[in-house]
């Protein structure tokens, strides 16, 4: 209970944070690259993507 009363002013309601605001780092990613990542970050992975992926991820393996 003392918790509880220690923590409650510092939150949104009964969350610790908002849920409608977000802060990310991009590494220094292009406003393009951002702009897609935004815009397909709901969409599926179509398979050309995912054997993309596949093939990205195993090359890495082999260099590892």
């Amino acid at each position: 209970k003392n918790y509880w009363t220690h923590i409650k002013p510092k939150l949104w309601g009964n969350h610790f944070w908002s849920p409608s605001y977000c802060v990310v780092s991009v590494g220094g990613g292009s406003l393009e690259v951002v702009k897609s990542y935004i815009q397909h970050q709901r969409t599926p992975p179509s398979a050309k993507q995912i054997n993309q992926s596949i093939k990205i991820s195993a090359k890495s393996r082999e260099l590892a």
